[in-house]
């Protein structure tokens, strides 16, 4: 089908699946006409909408506990945003000490369990099995349980969530080991709008092409970053402090990791553009919301 100008990649709101935002209207609506010149979008303006969406998947990796301290309610919302939720091995013994004081009607059971199985305790093992939750070993030593996760993730219900929008809790900002495998999970499943969430950052990667980013000043700083972890690439902005136009970014060169959102006009809502020749991981801070 033939258009006029290229229509913009995705569009990127990963904020709205977080919390309401009191300045939501304008930014719904910004989110709404750049999707419909969209191939793919990744938001959510209305929690409520019955309006056809794709499938939400909540992986939580085996982290820290502090890594998957987002507060009750961000949790809670994300848990009831998705569609399916995958625990990671030793992950169920977190989300098991986390909801321990809950009655059971209110503790958060995985629909799914996954890993190599070295890491969970078997009491958390079984309190899941008994709750339901499938277990699907995977004994590989060659992938990271992030890769298991999202194996199994796109083997489900006959390939429905092979498109899905999928939050990744525990995801960075502990070991480096663990982060540097889960970045490189995320560079194999290009196909997949996931949206890694930390303490204090959400992270995306940008594929080749053009993407539209709606930033909310009432749940972001506006900090943000993009990394060329995985090549050279030839970038052009808008929205920014410090813009690109067709500069090069590199790990081994100029590297935009703190840049800023430039403030919108009143009543406007924060879009920003980005054009890429090569995938980049793009990184907004998140204020302390209790996240």
């Amino acid at each position: 089908m033939a258009h006029s100008a290229p229509l913009p990649g995705t569009v990127w709101w990963p904020s709205s699946f977080l919390a309401p935002s009191p300045r939501g209207a304008p930014l719904a609506s910004a989110y709404a006409a750049a999707a419909e010149r969209s191939s793919r979008s990744v938001g959510l303006p209305d929690a409520s909408a019955l309006a056809p969406r794709a499938p939400i998947a909540l992986i939580a990796l085996n982290v820290a506990p502090r890594q998957l301290d987002y507060g009750a309610e961000v949790l809670h919302r994300l848990w009831r945003l998705a569609d399916v939720t995958i625990a990671a091995d030793g992950a169920a013994n977190r989300l098991r000490e986390a909801d321990a004081a809950l009655p059971a009607a209110a503790q958060r059971v995985p629909g799914h369990l996954t890993g190599d199985m070295d890491s969970i305790e078997p009491a958390a093992l079984e309190h899941f099995r008994a709750r339901g939750s499938s277990v699907a070993v995977d004994a590989s030593q060659d992938r990271h349980d992030f890769d298991k996760c999202l194996r199994l993730l796109e083997s489900l219900e006959g390939g429905r969530f092979a498109e899905a929008t999928v939050f990744v809790l525990g995801s960075v900002g502990g070991r480096v080991d663990h982060g540097a495998a889960t970045l490189s999970t995320l560079c194999r499943h290009p196909h997949l709008r996931i949206v890694l969430l930390s303490n204090c950052n959400t992270s995306v990667l940008l594929s080749p092409g053009s993407h539209t980013i709606l930033h909310d000043p009432e749940l972001e700083t506006g900090t943000c970053g993009l990394l060329p972890l995985f090549g050279r690439c030839t970038v052009s902005t808008t929205g920014f402090r410090w813009n690109l136009e067709g500069g090069e970014l590199a790990m081994d060169g100029m590297c935009s990791s703190s840049n800023q959102a430039e403030p919108a006009a009143a009543g406007q809502p924060h879009v920003l553009t980005v054009d890429a020749h090569g995938p980049l991981l793009w990184t907004m801070e998140l204020i302390d919301l209790g996240l």
